[in-house]
Formats: C-alpha cells, sequence, structure tokens
C-alpha cells in the first residue's frame, strides 16, 4: 500500500564521531543556529555545549550575527614574537592568530588555559564588545606618565604636559639633527588590568613660531602590557601613520582584547625642523587611552574579569619566572587572585559612583526635556562636573541644539542661558566643545524672549566670557578668536571696500559697534593663545596696517634673500586688498617698501604690476604705486 508519509531523516551527527561533529560546529555553524541546537536533542546538547566550540570561537576573530547588528567581537589580541623567533609580519609589529609562532602560541595556549567556561565568556564578550562601542562606557586610563625617552625642558614640557587639557601644555623631545631619529613614551594606567580601546594622540601645533610648524611623529607604534619594560609588553601593535596636523587622530585597539598596566608609544620619526636652529623635534600636545578598568567588568562580566586577570598574572610570570605563582597550589593562586580582583573593585567605587550619578543626570535631564522643563534641565547638567559624561560634546550638542524647548529658543539663547548658569553656579570650568559655543554667542546679540509672566533676557555674555578668562575657568584658542573675527567681518558691505583706512568700522550704526566690539575679543583671544598671525588679521580689519605687518613678520625667517618673495607679505597685501580695496593695499605694499629692505618683488607680485612697474627706480616705487592706486575706479578682489 502506498502513502505520503516523509521518510524519517536521521540524525546527521548520529553517524558521526564526535570530534568530527565538534569540529563542523567550531567552523560551519553561526552563533544564532548554535543557540537553538541544545533544543533538537539531549546529543546536540551535548555537542554544542562541547567547551571546544566556543574556545574556538573565543580564539579565533569572525563576524558574529547579533540580532539586527553585525560587529567584531572581542577576541584575544596577537602576541608579540621575540626577535629571535621566526614568524609573523616584521612590517606590521604584530602577528595574526591563523600563522602564530610558537611564542604566540604559547600566549594563546596560555589565555585558553584560563577560561573556565567558554561558552559563558564568549556571550560576555559579546557584551563587553558592545558596552565599548558606546562612548559613554569608556573612561580615559591613564594615570600618569612614567618615562620619557627625552624631554627638551623638563620642568614645562615634561610627559606629565602632554596629560594636560590646556591647548599651551605639551610634551617635547630634545632635538635632532636627523629626521629618522625616534622617541617613545611610557605612562601607567589606572588599574594593573585594563582593556584598553584605543589610543588618541593629538601633534602639536607652535602658533608662535613663523610658519606655525606643526611636530607630529611620522608614525606610531602602540605597546601594551603589566610591565613597563616596553621589550616586556605582549601586545605590539601595527605602525600607524601619523598625519602632521593639528588634530585628535584616534589609533584603534579593539576588537583585540588588550590588556595591561602600562601603556607605551614608540614615536617614530619626524616631519618637522623648528626655525631658528633648523633641527628637527617630536612634540605632543595630548596623549589620551580610553577603555575600561577591569574593576569595572567584574560585576557585569564576571567570566571576562576573572580570565584576565589569570591571563594576566600568566603573563607577569612568564616576565619573572621566580615569582611566588610557581609555588602556589591551584587554589591557592584562585584565592590570590580572587582577592585580587575585589581590591580593583574597590578601587574604582567612587568612579562607579561619579558615572552611575553621570547617567542618572543624564535621564532627569531627558526627562525634564520631555516634560517641557528646558531651563531646569540645563541648570542640571550646568551643576554637573567638567568631566561627566553627561557634559561631554555629543550630550552638550544635543541641549543646545535638538532638545525640544517651550517656547521654542533658538541656540543662541539656549547657549547664554546654558553658559551664564556654569559661571554663575558652578564652579567647574568650560569644555572645550561649550567654549565653543561660548565664542559663537558672545559674538552676536541675543535678543530677549517674551515668556508668560516674565522676560528672558539673554546675559551679557562677553562681560562674563573676559570673568571666566581671568579666573581661569576658560582658556582662550585660536578657535574661539575665529569665532569672534568671523562674526565681526560677516556683515560687512562689499561696497565698503576701497573706501579708505578702517572705512568698514567708520559707521555710527549698532552693527558697527557689534562689529568693533568683536574684533576686540577675538585680538584678546588671539593674544591670549598666541596666534600672532590671527592678530595680524585682525588689525587688518581696523587698519592699522603697520602693526599688522609688524606681527605678520613674526612668521617669517629671520633673513630674507635679496628680491626673494615673501609669501607671508604677499598674503597680507592680498587680504587688505581684497578686505579693504585697491587704495588700502597700495599703501600697506608702501609701508613695506619703507620699512623692510628686499620688499620689491613681493610688492610687485602681490599687487600684480611687475610688468607695469619694472622701468621705474627702487627710490621712486612707493610714489608710483600710490599714484597707480588712485589711476582708475578699480577696486575689486584680487585674484587669488
Amino acid at each position: 500500500m502506498l502513502t505520503d508519509a516523509p521518510t524519517p531523516v536521521r540524525d546527521p551527527f548520529a553517524c558521526l564521531p564526535s570530534e568530527l561533529a565538534i569540529r563542523i560546529l567550531q567552523l560551519y555553524v553561526d552563533q544564532e543556529t548554535l543557540a537553538t541546537l541544545p533544543g533538537v536533542s539531549k546529543r546536540w546538547r551535548d555537542l554544542s555545549n562541547d567547551p571546544q566550540v566556543w574556545r574556538t570561537r573565543i580564539a579565533c576573530p569572525s563576524k558574529v550575527s547579533d540580532g539586527p547588528r553585525v560587529f567584531d567581537r572581542l577576541c584575544p589580541a596577537p602576541v608579540h614574537i621575540g626577535e629571535d623567533e621566526p614568524g609573523g609580519d616584521e612590517n606590521e609589529g604584530s602577528i595574526s592568530l591563523e600563522v602564530p609562532s610558537a611564542k604566540a602560541r604559547r600566549f594563546c595556549a596560555r589565555f585558553l588555559e584560563c577560561v573556565n567556561c567558554p561558552q559563558k565568556l564568549f556571550v560576555e564578550l559579546g557584551r563587553l564588545t558592545m558596552d565599548l562601542s558606546d562612548d559613554e562606557n569608556r573612561v580615559e586610563l591613564i594615570e600618569s606618565g612614567f618615562a620619557a625617552s627625552t624631554e627638551d625642558d623638563a620642568a614645562v614640557q615634561s610627559i606629565a604636559a602632554c596629560l594636560d587639557s590646556s591647548p599651551r601644555s605639551f610634551w617635547s623631545s630634545k632635538p635632532s639633527p636627523s629626521a629618522a631619529t625616534s622617541e617613545w613614551l611610557t605612562f601607567k594606567l589606572t588599574q594593573m588590568v585594563t582593556i584598553i580601546h584605543s589610543v588618541r594622540v593629538r601633534p602639536y601645533k607652535a602658533t608662535y613660531q613663523r610658519g606655525m610648524p606643526i611636530y607630529a611623529p611620522r608614525r606610531l607604534q602602540v605597546r601594551i602590557g603589566i610591565s613597563p619594560d616596553p621589550e616586556h609588553m605582549h601586545f605590539w601593535s601595527k605602525e600607524y601613520p601619523v598625519a602632521n596636523v593639528d588634530a585628535d587622530q584616534d589609533l584603534p585597539i579593539a576588537p583585540q582584547l588588550a590588556v595591561g598596566g602600562y601603556l607605551h608609544l614608540r614615536l617614530l620619526e619626524r616631519y618637522q625642523t623648528q626655525p631658528g636652529d633648523e633641527l628637527y623635534y617630536t612634540v605632543l600636545r595630548r596623549v589620551q587611552c580610553f577603555g575600561v578598568p577591569l574593576g569595572f567588568v567584574a560585576t557585569r562580566q564576571p567570566n571576562v574579569a576573572a580570565t584576565l586577570m589569570r591571563f594576566c598574572d600568566a603573563v607577569y610570570h612568564n616576565i619573572q619566572p621566580e615569582s611566588f605563582a610557581a609555588t602556589e597550589a591551584p587554589h591557592e593562586r584562585e584565592a590570590r587572585l580572587s582577592h585580587m580582583l575585589s581590591e580593583l573593585c574597590e578601587e574604582v567605587e567612587p568612579l562607579r559612583q561619579a558615572k552611575s550619578l553621570a547617567m542618572s543626570t543624564r535621564r532627569d535631564a531627558h526627562a525634564l526635556v520631555a516634560s517641557g522643563d528646558w531651563r531646569a534641565a540645563a541648570s542640571l547638567v550646568a551643576l554637573a562636573p567638567i568631566e561627566s559624561p553627561v557634559r561631554s560634546e555629543r550630550e552638550i550638542t544635543w541641549l543646545l541644539e535638538e532638545a525640544p524647548t517651550t517656547p521654542p529658543l533658538n541656540t543662541a539663547m539656549r547657549s547664554a542661558l546654558y553658559l551664564s548658569q556654569i559661571a554663575t553656579t558652578s564652579d567647574s570650568a568650560y569644555t572645550p566643545h561649550e567654549a565653543t559655543y561660548f565664542a559663537a554667542g558672545c559674538a552676536r546679540s541675543t535678543p530677549s524672549v517674551p515668556l508668560i509672566g516674565e522676560t528672558l533676557v539673554s546675559p551679557d555674555l562677553p562681560v562674563i566670557f573676559r570673568a571666566m578668562v581671568a579666573a581661569g575657568r576658560l582658556e582662550c584658542t585660536e578657535q574661539i578668536g575665529d569665532s569672534f573675527l568671523s562674526a565681526a567681518t560677516a556683515n560687512r558691505d562689499p561696497a565698503a571696500a576701497g573706501g579708505g583706512l578702517s572705512s568698514s568700522l567708520s559707521s555710527p550704526s549698532s552693527q558697527r559697534r557689534d562689529d568693533f566690539a568683536n574684533l576686540t575679543l577675538a585680538l584678546f583671544a588671539y593674544s591670549r593663545a598666541n596666534a600672532f598671525h590671527k592678530m595680524a588679521d585682525c588689525f587688518v580689519e581696523l587698519g592699522e596696517y603697520p602693526t599688522a605687518i609688524q606681527l605678520a613678520a613674526l612668521n617669517l625667517p629671520d633673513q630674507l634673500q635679496a628680491d626673494e618673495v615673501c609669501e607671508g607679505f604677499v598674503d597680507l597685501v592680498r587680504k587688505v586688498w581684497n578686505r579693504k580695496g585697491r587704495a588700502d593695499a597700495a599703501e600697506t605694499a608702501c609701508l613695506l617698501l619703507e620699512n623692510h629692505a628686499g620688499m620689491r618683488r613681493t610688492v610687485e607680485h602681490a599687487l600684480g604690476i611687475t610688468n607695469q612697474c619694472s622701468a621705474v627706480a627702487d627710490p621712486a616705487l612707493a610714489e608710483w604705486i600710490r599714484t597707480w592706486a588712485f589711476a582708475d575706479d578699480e577696486s575689486g578682489q584680487f585674484a587669488v
């Protein structure tokens, strides 16, 4: 009798040896499928829960699907290969787990030996990966500078200076006649075992030196370990290229699970010589390291914390074979490491409480905004400490630009209210991001906003600005000065150019008074930031060309060859032409001829008159230029 009943399908693993079935699960079954296998049968449950399946997944980096997101799960970092051991990629400075050397295999095996619950560890590594992907869950890890290869001035340019957020602080190497010279810096981290997510460096721009040079290293390598000796550090990164720009540059470490208590930076080769001595320097304005201390991890990912403690203990024993760990019984070692982990948790408890308070403040601020009380939310954030995540760039941008308000308030009014709250009700300084908003608010007049039962009056931000600078709670930067200068020049009538000295500021209107006030604040900020080239721009706006010339000369070589075209002065004359007109540019050129030797070619090039005045003798050139300037009505912009 025929039937349509389906033919029973045999268990595909029933005919396979357990070793082969486990190998298939290791290599060909994704995480989501693996999670459903225990419900099929007892044999499939035993196979899918086999520790070897999860050990392989922990040791080998792979793309793992977790719902709608795909991310690189944290995995054991490559271990440095000793110079006397073959293998790996010498150019990368670290190795791949696919082709490990004998030493790397030993360390990888040592890490896996430290794993007691591979499946739980794999899950916790996924959670930790997600935590580290959120900026709010990362903290700065550097506690102090430990040692530097050289320091140009140990009193003010030491390794400690590059941990200061001030734009005036920096570490500088000693000079070298060779660009191939390298330097190094070693930092102590907040705990003996920390998980490093990324390193951030910012080269230093010397705005007070002519040409405003930037002193970045050409390449940078990161080493991490539990010993301050860089040769004993177990993680060596690849060599990252570093751009010679005045900007933060992030060097990613995750998803590699790099842990240690010391950070070592190798600064390879140099870009820049210093004007005057023509020697090469490496100078860093700021160094930061982000991640999480192990004390943070212990409560949320206990298997990760315990495994890393065992691994770092094994690494330390590899560095110090005579350590007492060699004579311990397994239970004694576990008890010692458990006690050490408890101490690490106690160390970070104040920081944990601070982060918990910050998250609570953030939730409360968002709740107040949602209920329509934006001003109360702004007051709450203003009272938070400067290092609090609630005053991060992302949160402040949301509060001042995106959060809904009733009645609607523009960014200018929000900034004025929030920033004045910090000045009057808090003892903290402004963060760099808040200072940028402050400068923008000072640079424009903010009208009062009528409310039901009251009038919301905008605070006098320029007065607050000067008071905060005087109190050391706001540090002037070139960017702050740029905000004032751009505000002073934003409303200029193009037709005013060419009207003579100070023509753009001669009007008695309130707008002209505001422009003059902004120029004054720009000069104040630039002088504090030693941005002399930008101060020259301000004096151009004021029509003070002799002073502008003197400031521009600070960025020029000490000696100019005869008839050499000086690009710095060329730029200055053309700025005057474009901003003030042809007559003022001609007068500036004449001042150069009369007060600085060898300026003829520079002036001809700047005004575009090389062919017209070739027959004019040097003593008569200034008078010729003055006559040329008023020969017709041309006052348009110079085509730079």
